[in-house]
């Protein structure tokens, strides 16, 4: 919720003070950071504010990867009392979270979650709002752990403050949902996890930092329990199937790639708050797997499975082709797997035994930690054994992978090489009015994509048409516009370039008896949208990858549909000053505020 990420970030603040004591009171000690995977990766002056208060080796100073290991693992390891500090107040605060959440089900979960589902289960489908509440149970924060480093752009150098937080929801909360006359609910809902939160770009004027920056660099650990009528989906593959839906939906909100971010400052880059680049690829090969375990049992043949592996780093996941009829699968499947974290984020690899109309049977699964595949090296065949879904090994068989860490650089080579495309859009304007309940988003999808990466188009937030109402000081700073561009003599295409309108509508609107009502003319039926998202395609030749946004659009009970289309190659960077531009979209008049990037393998790995 976005509420807590806001007094997370006031209170955090406050304890990273460079006063001796921390806002309970309590002293801080000044830890010396390790050293980091990547020299020059980031440079920090670590605060670890829990280990004064606690024996436990769950969180040791220097430890980064050590909290993402404990939300993970078993049992439930007491608080610091810094956490207990932000629990209390989330204790205060948390009755006006639940109301606040149950407005938000009504006015915005219910209508995305309405459209995504099969037309025969949207007819009656709503939430009922008087039983929807998040619990007297708040979300609570384990532990609570403060670093500092130093994030290189091409801009300079802006030092972040990062707050790491192990948190766990053990919900008592109540979601009812009616389809039809069938109604059934949530009662139980556990989410454990890691919280990262950042404060970007530290100035020295208040607010003291440029934005926020809040993500998990893992999926989080999710469990639901049902009751009513759906009652039997606590059983079996459904509530699994269940489980992997709401874990997606989490997923694509803020597990890496995906982040939440918010700029605080009106000159602040949302794109260097929100979507900072990766670090480097990760150029994964899975050979083959040995001595599974056997799923299917014919009559007339001998036991076997039909298995396949799924891999999941973030948010991003990749599948293999379903190998049949084998316990001894060869897979030979490659992928390249943008990082993002290298001390925090891992790999993991869910093995499944294909079964046609049910539910897939598991087979094994392993995590492994980027931070040890990096040190593999170019080549080297490592042997994995599989866990059971409790953990133990011994008896799930083996996995054999291969790993070649591939650090990105700011500096482009000059050559088609392997790399990484950045699209973004900030916003789109002179969008059509089409009337309430429009919507409005863009397809951004590029070529040259690795082997493995989805070649799917990958798509901005449904946005909703906001009703266009005049803005008097818009109207007025046009008009001074104009009227100090026509007193240079520019053309009326100049102005227009300039003014980013229309030339012709320009021209209608030089008809009008006043620059007043010229500027009321360029204005009128102005609509925007802003969805300030971007997204990084691994490309086999950077040069040689296209982009295309497509503008899409869609009416209640219609089909979507394009409004326009551009089109550019990652090489016309080259011929720009800037990576952010505004375009306007052939055939139409829409304008699209974008920007474009690229990053090609080099030596040393640095964030934009």
């Amino acid at each position: 919720p976005v509420s807590c990420l806001q007094f997370l970030a006031i209170m955090g603040a406050c304890g990273s003070c460079t006063g001796e004591r921390c806002f309970s009171g309590m002293v801080q000690q000044e830890v010396p950071s390790g050293p980091t995977l990547l020299e020059g990766r980031f440079r920090q002056n670590e605060r670890d504010i829990s280990k004064p208060f606690t024996s436990t080796p769950y969180w040791k100073a220097g430890s980064i990867g050590s909290m993402e290991s404990t939300a993970m693992g078993s049992g439930t390891p007491p608080t610091d009392p810094v956490a207990d500090s932000l629990n209390t107040i989330l204790d205060h605060l948390w009755p006006k979270i639940s109301a606040y959440t149950s407005e938000l089900i009504a006015k915005d979960v219910q209508p995305a979650l309405e459209a995504s589902l099969p037309k025969a289960l949207r007819s009656g489908f709503r939430f009922d709002k008087k039983r929807c509440h998040l619990g007297h149970q708040p979300l609570e924060f384990r532990s609570f752990r403060i670093d500092k480093e130093t994030q290189s752009t091409r801009r300079g150098e802006h030092q972040n403050l990062v707050f790491q937080a192990r948190v766990e929801w053990n919900a008592d909360c109540s979601i009812f949902l009616r389809v039809g006359r069938a109604g059934f609910g949530i009662t139980g809902l556990t989410i454990k996890g890691v919280l990262l939160l950042k404060l970007i770009g530290l100035i020295d004027t208040p607010p003291f930092f440029e934005g926020i920056r809040a993500y998990f660099t893992n999926s989080p650990e999710i469990d639901l329990v049902f009751n009513g009528a759906a009652r039997f989906l606590n059983l079996g593959p459904v509530h699994h199937k269940i489980k992997e839906v709401l874990s997606q939906q989490i997923d694509n909100l803020m597990v890496v790639p995906n982040r939440m971010g918010y700029a605080i400052v009106p000159e602040a880059d949302i794109f260097m708050i929100k979507s900072p680049p990766a670090l480097g690829m990760l150029a994964l090969k899975i050979f083959r797997a040995d001595d599974l375990l056997p799923m299917d049992h014919p009559w007339f043949s001998k036991p076997s499975s039909d298995p396949y592996v799924k891999v999941k780093c973030g948010a991003l996941c990749f599948q293999t082709p379903t190998k049949y009829k084998t316990l001894n699968p060869d897979f030979d499947f490659e992928m390249a797997i943008p990082i993002y974290d290298n001390l925090r984020q891992s790999v993991q690899f869910l093995l499944f035994d294909e079964d046609f109309g049910k539910g897939d049977d598991f087979l094994g699964k392993v995590n492994v930690p980027v931070k040890d595949m990096v040190l593999w090296g170019s080549g080297n065949e490592r042997v994995i054994e599989l866990c059971d879904e409790q953990g133990e090994k011994g008896k799930n068989g083996r996995i054999f992978l291969a790993a070649e860490w591939k650090p990105l650089s700011l500096a482009s080579s000059g050559t088609d090489r392997e790399g990484i495309v950045f699209a973004g859009v900030y916003f789109a304007r002179r969008l059509p009015s089409l009337g309430k309940g429009a919507r409005f988003w863009v397809n951004i999808s590029c070529t040259e994509l690795h082997d493995g990466f989805s070649k799917e188009a990958k798509e901005t937030a449904r946005n909703l048409e906001v009703e266009k109402v005049e803005d008097i000081e818009d109207v007025s700073g046009l008009n001074e516009r104009l009227a100090i561009l026509s007193s240079y003599g520019m053309s009326e295409a100049d102005m227009a370039t300039i003014l980013q309108v229309d030339v012709d509508e320009l021209r209608k609107s030089s008809m009008e008896r006043s620059s007043s009502q010229a500027a009321r003319v360029l204005t009128a039926g102005r609509h925007q949208i802003q969805w300030n998202q971007g997204f990084e395609f691994p490309v086999k030749k950077v040069k040689s990858a296209a982009v295309r946004f497509d503008v899409m659009c869609e009416l209640p009970r219609h089909s979507p549909r394009v409004l326009g289309t551009y089109q550019c190659t990652a090489s016309d960077l080259s011929h720009s000053t800037t990576p952010w531009r505004t375009v306007k979209v052939p055939g139409t008049g829409i304008l699209l505020k974008i920007k474009l990037a690229t990053r090609d393998l080099g030596s040393t790995s640095l964030e934009w």
